[in-house]
């Protein structure tokens, strides 16, 4: 009877490890391209002068070689912070910001700094504010927000 009974255990226990699963790895793939846009305390579709105009703006500098963002009926505007950027309202503009190396002496890093550029005329209502983000000469957005204006 205790051979039986030993040998049924060598036996589940063989059992057991021929049948359990072989654990799957997940790799992770790090990438140098993070970009964050939102705005800053409660979120809303509607922006007016005092309430809900500013925005992080926080992007990789390997990302800011190549970002574009275009603005109808208004542009961003830098903060002491530069992660946090005031939104102004422009009607009837449309703006093109991108981040320009700031001048640097030999031997530091590249700092970049927004740069807005007026592109035209606004192909949207006048109160609404279209953000438009878009990597390098691609014709294609990779994100697209739209917010209302309210006096």
């Amino acid at each position: 009877m205790k051979k039986t009974s030993l040998l049924f255990i060598i036996l589940f226990i063989c059992a057991g490890s021929l049948i359990a699963q072989k654990t799957n790895s997940i790799k992770v793939k790090k990438t140098n391209t993070s970009f964050y846009f939102f705005q800053k305390g409660n979120k809303t579709d509607t922006i007016s002068k005092n309430k809900g105009n500013e925005f992080y703006l926080i992007v990789n500098d390997s990302l800011k070689k190549t970002l574009t963002v275009l603005i109808d009926n208004g542009q961003l505007i830098k903060t002491l912070n530069d992660s946090v950027y005031t939104f102004k309202y422009i009607r009837g503009f449309n703006y093109e910001c991108s981040f320009k190396p700031k001048e640097i002496k030999s031997g530091e890093l590249v700092q970049y700094e927004l740069k807005t550029l007026v592109n035209g005329v606004s192909s949207q209502p006048a109160r609404t504010i279209f953000f438009i983000f878009k990597k390098g000469a691609e014709a294609r957005p990779f994100l697209e927000n739209k917010f209302y204006y309210k006096n």
